[in-house]
């Protein structure tokens, strides 16, 4: 494909050392992170920056990722391996890069979203607008990791003008940028910078005959049978209340793990099973990202405050039933945001964040504030449920790790102590987990557990029947 560089992101890393070391070695191109560090020699593990020789003009690019990579994936995906902060990396290495290539042209290649220009909080997942604010040097970040489509030009604290684009998620969009170069030492013009749309580009015979036999092993794992499911499923169900679609994720979890509690979210924001035959390909709409299945001891008080916290990101307080249910994002006149491409309503916070339980029952108040709204009744095998007892609970690994801050932020659990409180791992990744667990059902369960609602009932039917055409439509 001629790729001249590329960046390491946290998917990478999430396949496991077997895999990036290999592909390290495979790849025809410089694969940047200066920022990921090898323990025993201090030295960044994949090279930092590469420099690229274009018709006259020297161009340095400087690799990094996304630094909250522990908070998500299980030591054993990156033993051996630190992640620096992207800020004191980049602080690092851009004088070295300039004093020693004196480039034309410094490029920013980041597994990073483009996150706030004035966000100075220790480490942020999202650290690109930060770092072309705050670091002088570079000419164009590119920025990857939240999926958004970005073009954004922004001036640093040496008054020099930084371009930063990205081209969005699912290889939807790709970015394209013309420079015009006037003279070594003068800053580069750049006259074009877009983001093209690639639905109506044709694809390369040449490349599709190179890949037909990797294609074609893809498609035959992929269209394995897993079993029958006789009612479709919706992940919509989930942002109500008690759902067949996540309750699908509890039961795997419960069954694979032998846990007492389950804790889990919609990891689809619109996505279906249909009725009939699923097949292993189904299992990415209902499990998309990859994990390992976590069993961890946690007090009935840190559950509580775990749940808490993700009703804090999920809901508003109502109070009336005219009052919006879900958290949404606000626009100045402090009504729900319209995203412009597609007319429907943003939420305020990440739905892969919306945890639910399963092995207890409960309620979620929706008028109460934040922090009391949820109320645990008991266990949903009949025995009480208390706050001092300490319960195996099955987690994913990403949450399970300090993802979206639920056991940090919301049970109080000191990161550094997450560890010690998993006492097991799965030894695989938990969606190919679920599709063999689903192979062994005679039909896969197509009912919600409905141990949990949210209450009022009628004051939360109204909001559904409001909120739900806003947030996907009619």
């Amino acid at each position: 494909l001629g790729y001249d560089a590329a960046c390491v992101g946290n998917h990478d890393i999430e396949a496991g050392p077997e895999v990036y070391n290999r592909l390290k070695e495979e790849f025809k191109f410089p694969w940047l992170a200066a920022n990921i560090i090898e323990k025993q020699s201090g030295n960044p593990y994949f090279k930092p920056y590469t420099i690229i020789e274009k018709k006259g003009i020297k161009i340095a690019v400087l690799g990094l990722c996304t630094s909250s990579v522990p908070t998500w994936l299980p030591e054993k995906l990156w033993t051996g391996l630190e992640f620096a902060d992207m800020y004191t990396t980049a602080k690092k290495w851009v004088p070295i890069i300039l004093e020693k290539e004196k480039p034309d042209l410094l490029i920013g290649l980041f597994h990073s979203g483009s996150g706030n220009a004035d966000d100075n909080s220790s480490s942020p997942e999202n650290a690109s607008l930060y770092i072309a604010k705050n670091i002088p040097g570079f000419h164009i970040i590119i920025t990857g990791h939240d999926h958004k489509t970005t073009v954004e030009e922004i001036v640093n604290t040496e008054g020099g003008k930084v371009l930063v684009i990205g081209p969005g998620g699912y290889f939807e969009k790709v970015s394209h940028i013309d420079l015009l170069f006037k003279g070594k030492g003068k800053q580069p013009e750049i006259v074009v910078a877009e983001n093209i749309s690639i639905k109506s580009s044709r694809s390369d015979p040449e490349f599709i005959k190179l890949t037909a036999s990797k294609f074609k092993a893809t498609t035959d794992f992929c269209i394995r049978p897993v079993g029958n499911l006789y009612k479709t499923i919706s992940s919509r169900d989930a942002f109500w209340g008690s759902s067949a679609f996540v309750d699908l994720i509890h039961r795997a979890q419960l069954a694979l793990s032998n846990a007492e509690i389950s804790l889990a979210a919609p990891l689809g924001f619109d996505a279906q099973l249909y009725r009939g035959v699923i097949y292993f390909r189904d299992l990415l709409r209902l499990y998309r990202y990859e994990n390992f299945l976590y069993v961890m001891n946690l007090s009935g008080k840190e559950i509580k405050d775990h749940l808490e916290y993700s009703y804090s990101l999920w809901i508003d307080s109502m109070g009336s039933e005219n009052d919006h249910l879900l958290a949404f994002k606000k626009d100045k006149a402090g009504k729900p945001e319209i995203n412009e491409d597609n007319g429907k309503v943003r939420l305020k916070n990440v739905y892969y964040n919306f945890d639910s339980a399963a092995g207890i029952e409960y309620e979620v108040d929706v008028r109460k504030p934040a922090g009391e709204r949820v109320s645990i009744k008991r266990m949903s095998d009949g025995k009480a449920f208390s706050e001092q007892k300490t319960y195996r609970v099955a987690i994913n690994s990403y949450r399970g790790s300090g993802g979206g801050g639920h056991l940090t932020e919301g049970a109080g659990i000191a990161h550094k102590d997450l560890a010690s409180r998993i006492v097991w791992c799965s030894d695989k990744d938990l969606r190919e987990m679920i599709f063999e667990w689903l192979f062994t059902l005679d039909a896969i369960p197509d009912q919600a557990l409905n141990n949990w609602q949210m209450v009022p009932a009628p004051w939360v039917e109204k909001a559904k029947a409001k909120e739900s055409p806003m947030l996907f439509g009619r």
